[in-house]
């Protein structure tokens, strides 16, 4: 009697019409623009004053945007050019030795060629941004996180 029950709800399931949602092309559509002038605008503006507190010493939650910036970049720059991949591994890597410094002296610092480093990995990524739609960069923050989850990657690269 039972699996009889089971088979017959399952059939009921079945049968149900699934309806799209008739203003799903909206988010499509969305999704596929490149990023808006006044978005890119403010991503960079906290990504550079991220950059400029880390080089006073700031603190990790500065730290944490760059690195997360970077790292969505360096995903990103992947599936567009070797050229910006090393660029943004350049500018992880520079990251990393700012970590360590902070392990060592107590607050985040830079050598000089990780300044340069960093610089020219944000201007890298301020280009990626500018050019790629929402979904390629929500995509490379999932696996970002996905890669982090994982234990793929370290919390500063």
């Amino acid at each position: 009697m039972e699996a009889m029950k089971t088979a017959h709800r399952k059939s009921a399931h079945a049968k149900q019409v699934r309806r799209a949602d008739p203003l799903s092309f909206i988010q499509v559509i969305s999704n596929n623009q490149v990023m808006s002038e006044e978005d890119a605008d403010r991503t960079m503006v906290l990504i550079r004053v991220a950059f400029e507190k880390l080089k006073a010493g700031a603190d990790d939650e500065q730290f944490d945007r760059l690195a997360g910036a970077l790292n969505v970049g360096f995903i990103r720059s992947k599936q567009i050019d070797v050229l910006l991949e090393e660029i943004l591994k350049r500018g992880l890597d520079a990251l990393i030795q700012c970590d360590g410094i902070r392990l060592k002296h107590g607050r985040y610092g830079f050598t000089g060629p990780g300044l340069l480093a960093t610089a020219e990995a944000i201007e890298a990524y301020e280009a990626i941004l500018r050019s790629s739609t929402y979904k390629e960069m929500q995509d490379a923050l999932t696996e970002v996180n996905r890669l982090f989850a994982s234990g793929q990657v370290r919390e500063a690269a």
